[in-house]
């Protein structure tokens, strides 16, 4: 969930970096390329790095009864 939410601020930024405006009909090809990088890459990141940190966690060992 930590990686979607980061996921999502970061893409939000980007494509107010890139310049989308929704309100034309058409949206420039260095727009869609961005698009793709922040969706594709970006999100893909997140999940990896979130992975690393699941993987980095320290797991108490359950108490036995």
């Amino acid at each position: 969930k930590v990686a979607r939410a980061i996921a999502f601020v970061v893409i939000g930024v980007g494509l107010d970096i890139v310049g989308l405006d929704l309100s034309q009909e058409t949206v420039s090809s260095a727009a869609q390329w961005g698009i793709v990088l922040l969706f594709g890459v970006v999100v893909g990141l997140s999940f990896v790095a979130a992975g690393w940190f699941i993987y980095r966690a320290e797991i108490p060992d359950p108490l036995e009864n």
